[in-house]
């Protein structure tokens, strides 16, 4: 099978070939560093797992400062908090 037919049918992925320099051009590897992306998004999944696993906690921590009169509104204040600690996190994140 030639390079061409093998590109066609999905061979060389991650790889471009070259236009013009016909069938001899050498293919190029494309610029997305796919490891180093795989890795930032495990870490972004963590992450959003971490705040969801920290909201019963708020809630309990809510209930019992007597932070607020009215138990419905428990909630409100849980979420608001952790929103809050989510927005800290964007603003003050160290590259």
């Amino acid at each position: 099978m030639t390079e061409r037919a093998d590109a066609r049918e999905g061979g060389n992925q991650g790889q471009v070939q070259i236009r013009g320099q016909g069938s001899n051009a050498a293919a190029k590897e494309t610029p997305i560093p796919w490891v180093k992306l795989s890795t930032a998004l495990g870490v972004r999944l963590c992450e959003a797992a971490n705040t969801v696993l920290i909201l019963p906690f708020m809630y309990k921590m809510v209930s019992e400062y007597d932070i607020v009169k009215n138990p419905k509104d428990i909630s409100f204040y849980a979420g608001l908090f952790l929103a809050s600690i989510s927005f800290c996190q964007t603003l003050f994140v160290v590259h």
